[in-house]
């Protein structure tokens, strides 16, 4: 598997899961896997040791860009205010 980030992950799964994962061995598919994980800490730093797979679901981008354009259309309401920075002070109680 590998991450947004292009980091490799190598996973578990039992036999119907991985029925259920080979539909998209070699398909140009984004899924979401869920499953337990055990992990090392080390300076700070995570670390990813095992992975068992428990589900997995297609991601699902229909709609995403009318959504970002309802969402940017819509305003923040900030630009209501003469002043966006004081008015925020002010909610924040600082003068």
């Amino acid at each position: 598997m590998l991450t947004p980030d292009g980091n490799e992950i190598h996973g578990t799964a039992d036999e119907a899961m991985a029925k259920r994962l080979k539909e998209y061995l070699f398909e140009p598919v984004d899924v979401t896997l869920s499953g337990v994980g055990k992990w090392a800490r080390e300076a700070s730093r995570w670390t990813l040791l095992e992975f068992w797979v428990t589900d997995v679901q297609e991601v699902d981008f229909s709609g995403v860009e009318d959504y970002l354009q309802r969402i940017q259309g819509s305003g923040t309401g900030w630009d209501d205010f003469d002043d966006p920075v004081a008015e925020l002070l002010a909610m924040r109680h600082v003068e």
